[in-house]
């Protein structure tokens, strides 16, 4: 019983942070950088409690393998509502969504972290000319999550990615 609740939060969890996908979009685009810095990382947050809540649930939870899907859709939200302020170009948001679409149609998790990764870029950029507030926040956002899962980066994180390229590779040759 404990362990369906415990599934349960965990999926719960996952489908909050797809709306706040959608939040970070709107936010972003009414050029509410600190509403948006916010968004995401309550985003964040949810990222890592509902991993807390999935490794105690018994197997792979519902949602659990759609968690690197929504974790991109962020990552889209996000250039989404860049882009629509005029933030970024739209180039970006092209690239960003060619790698969502590897993302969704391959499975691949290398370019969900790069299309996060881009998108984080930029918010970081304009923060850093337009709000030094949400920048602050986003920056302490980053250093308490790697201090929370510093070491899952080198033991899993960057395994998994390239471990994905290469898989990503292989697929293009085949």
């Amino acid at each position: 019983m404990v362990t369906v609740a415990v599934a349960r939060v965990a999926g719960t969890l996952t489908v909050a942070r797809l709306l706040l996908a959608v939040l970070i979009s709107v936010a972003l685009a009414a050029d509410r950088l600190l509403l948006g810095a916010v968004t995401l990382v309550c985003g964040w947050t949810t990222d890592t409690v509902d991993g807390f809540f999935a490794r105690k649930a018994p197997g792979v939870t519902r949602l659990g393998q759609w968690d690197a899907t929504i974790d991109g859709m962020v990552g889209v939200g996000l250039m989404v509502g860049l882009v629509l302020s005029g933030s970024v170009p739209v180039a970006w948001l092209i690239v960003v969504l060619a790698l969502a679409g590897l993302l969704v149609f391959a499975g691949s998790a290398a370019s969900g972290m790069l299309l996060q990764g881009i998108s984080y870029g930029w918010l970081l950029w304009i923060l850093a000319e337009r709000d030094t507030g949400a920048l602050i926040l986003v920056l302490t956002a980053i250093a308490l999550v790697a201090i929370v899962h510093g070491r899952r980066v080198p033991r899993v994180l960057l395994p998994k990615f390239f471990a994905d390229v290469a898989r990503l590779k292989g697929i293009r040759r085949g």
